[in-house]
């Protein structure tokens, strides 16, 4: 089996909105699992591994510094090309994607990358209002009970910030 040409279109321009996309040739060996891309004048621009080996028409591929989306076949010896029907539009991403001869498999590149909003510091929660059944607030009938909130059976440790009957509990223990 011979290596495969492919007329396509690449760009370099992986993160932008609206890429500028250039003619080349994707040429892939007879093992069909290595790739290389070359521009419009035989210049080679990249070497890489793909992790599909069956490339088609209408394939988008990733290497880490390309986007190529693969537009035709291109037949050796013939003065033209065999067409097909391929959209010509900004192609989008595809699941085809291939890793350049410098990365391992287990590392692939992603395209995508979260912008870092900084650190959010913990936040205030206001108290609920809690009525009991005798329409007064808890925390009313919190102020109302006798004696030192601190020595209370469910605190071992005095609380960390006053409570709102504190006042009246330094008032009793005096």
């Amino acid at each position: 089996m011979e290596s495969q040409e492919f007329i396509v279109l690449y760009t370099h321009q992986k993160m932008k909105k609206s890429k500028v996309w250039q003619d080349g040739i994707l040429k892939i060996t007879h093992l069909g699992n290595k790739a290389i891309l070359y521009d419009d004048k035989g210049a080679c621009l990249e070497s890489l591994f793909l992790k599909c080996l069956e490339v088609k028409p209408g394939d988008d591929l990733e290497s880490d510094r390309y986007l190529i989306t693969v537009e035709e076949v291109k037949v050796a010896g013939a003065i033209g090309t065999v067409k097909q029907n391929v959209n010509k539009e900004a192609p989008e991403l595809n699941s085809r994607t291939f890793i350049s001869s410098g990365r391992s498999l287990g590392c692939q590149p992603s395209g995508l990358k979260r912008k870092f909003t900084g650190f959010q510091g913990p936040r205030q929660v206001p108290k609920k209002m809690v009525i009991m059944e005798s329409g007064e607030s808890a925390a009313s009938h919190e102020a109302k009970k006798t004696g030192p909130t601190i020595f209370s059976p469910f605190y071992s440790m005095p609380p960390l910030f006053p409570t709102v009957g504190k006042k009246d509990v330094n008032n009793i223990l005096a």
